[in-house]
């Protein structure tokens, strides 16, 4: 069985059928309402105190079942920022249940251990309007880090002859230099979008980041949202 997944705030559906022409076989739709995916709490509760079910209630726990049920599952997702927008971004972090918190190493990578035998391969559209190269390339590199750390094939539907294009393999990024090398910098502004609140790893990390790099860094929580029109343009 293939899954669609609409993630997008307006419905096009024609793709649906152009999706279905491809398959040539019955595919589901699943699609959310405006509210129907909350952010990841970061609460860890999935793991270790129900394992593989959220504490959230909302559509996206109760598509849960016909997400592992699906021998493939499409996700259509709209961008902003030059990136997957903040629902597609939350239907991925919300597939946490899916696997265990225990890890192992494979080609010198950490990944997680799936929670069941069988897990459904991943297909991406999303919306290239207004994205340069360079951003449609970051998008893709990011959908095939999920769909690698995910242990299944993922692929991307281009919209040309061949329709699905793989996402072929990509090594983690991993470039390092010291900081007494770096370019200087004027200004670096960082924003803050981990969803939990006290003693996160998140907060701990950039708490270093400022006491290496004094002023010159700027830390934007997102979670305060009475002050997101203070802060001054990029």
């Amino acid at each position: 069985m293939k899954t669609i997944f609409d993630l997008r705030e307006k419905k096009e559906t024609g793709i649906y059928e152009r999706i279905k022409m491809h398959f040539r076989e019955e595919v589901k739709v699943f699609q959310f309402s405006e509210m129907g995916i909350s952010s990841c709490l970061g609460c860890w509760d999935c793991w270790l105190k129900t394992p593989g079910r959220c504490v959230l209630k909302d559509e996206m726990t109760g598509s849960y079942s016909q997400y592992v049920n699906s021998e493939t599952v499409i996700l259509l997702i709209d961008t902003a920022q030059g990136f997957i927008n903040h629902r597609g971004k939350a239907f991925i972090d919300r597939s946490i249940p899916h696997y265990h918190p225990y890890i192992r190493l494979v080609d010198g990578e950490c990944r997680h251990l799936p929670r069941y035998k069988k897990l459904p391969d991943m297909v991406f559209h999303f919306d290239r309007e207004g994205l340069t190269p360079e951003e449609e390339g970051c998008i893709e590199d990011y959908l095939y880090r999920t769909a690698y750390q995910f242990n299944v094939k993922g692929s991307i539907i281009d919209g040309g002859d061949s329709f699905l294009k793989p996402l072929n393999h990509r090594k983690a990024k991993r470039g390092r230099i010291a900081l007494d090398q770096a370019d200087p910098m004027e200004k670096l502004i960082i924003y803050n979008g981990s969803p939990r609140r006290k003693k996160a790893n998140t907060g701990l990390i950039l708490d270093q980041v400022r006491e290496r790099l004094g002023a010159v860094v700027e830390i934007r929580d997102l979670k305060n949202r009475d002050k997101w029109r203070e802060c001054p343009p990029m």
